[in-house]
């Protein structure tokens, strides 16, 4: 059930990445940044409502979660997508005045985070990826830590998630999902990221209902654990689109 929504989820990024942009305001940069921002929000999701363990930073952890989701299950979208975010945080950092680094979040700096997504990419498939991660001037020791971390953490994911898995060709019915009012709507629904993203969740066994949540709103993406709920907000929509724009 999760390779079948896996695959939808990688058609749907495919699709909306190879989209005539005359034809939709969510560009293909776009697409591929909230591919991987939202599978980074499943994961804080995971973890909560099916009570995983949680060893290290929880951050950290959907990071990689998200990635290696990729660089396993999607791999004909693995690169796009990682590299799109990678592309994403060194924007972010380039953006961001450095005395204004908040060393007491919980997040990593941006910078960490597209290093970190990029090793773990290089480390799942090593003769695969090298090429894609070179502009990043890793040393071979660097390379070594990745191809030493990576199937680790793959292993990982693996054995907590596999008793939550749905029987084949069975989908949960406790994931809906919500569109609001904002001027990307009709665009959003259009490029189908967010149904395939929720359709993929469908192959986890959901103990309470889950909402994925698209709408005008300023607050990025995130989990909320009361509500149960991944909300992702117009405004970051519109910052990846004006990042690829940037970084054409």
């Amino acid at each position: 059930a999760a390779d079948a929504g896996a695959d939808a989820f990688a058609a749907a990024v495919m699709a909306a990445s190879n989209a005539d942009p005359a034809s939709s305001r969510v560009t293909p940069f776009a697409a591929r940044v909230l591919a991987h921002v939202l599978m980074h929000e499943a994961a804080h999701a995971l973890i909560r409502e099916l009570e995983l363990p949680v060893l290290g930073n929880e951050e950290v952890m959907a990071d990689a979660f998200a990635t290696l989701w990729f660089a396993t299950r999607e791999r004909d979208v693995a690169q796009e997508v990682v590299l799109a975010r990678v592309q994403s945080w060194m924007l972010e950092d380039a953006q961001t005045d450095p005395s204004r680094n908040d060393f007491k979040s919980e997040h990593p700096l941006d910078v960490r985070r597209a290093y970190q997504a990029a090793c773990l990419l290089y480390g799942a498939d090593p003769q695969e990826w090298e090429g894609a991660v070179a502009f990043l001037e890793f040393t071979e020791r660097d390379l070594a830590d990745c191809s030493d971390t990576a199937p680790d953490q793959i292993a990982g994911w693996e054995r907590i998630l596999e008793p939550h898995l749905m029987a084949a060709r069975r989908l949960s019915r406790q994931v809906e999902v919500i569109y609001g009012e904002g001027v990307l709507k009709d665009d959003m629904i259009h490029s189908g990221v967010v149904e395939h993203f929720a359709d993929l969740l469908r192959a986890f066994d959901w103990p309470r209902q889950i909402t994925v949540h698209f709408d005008a709103c300023d607050q990025g993406a995130s989990w909320n654990r009361k509500t149960r709920t991944i909300l992702l907000c117009e405004d970051l929509v519109f910052r990846f689109i004006s990042q690829g724009q940037k970084s054409n």
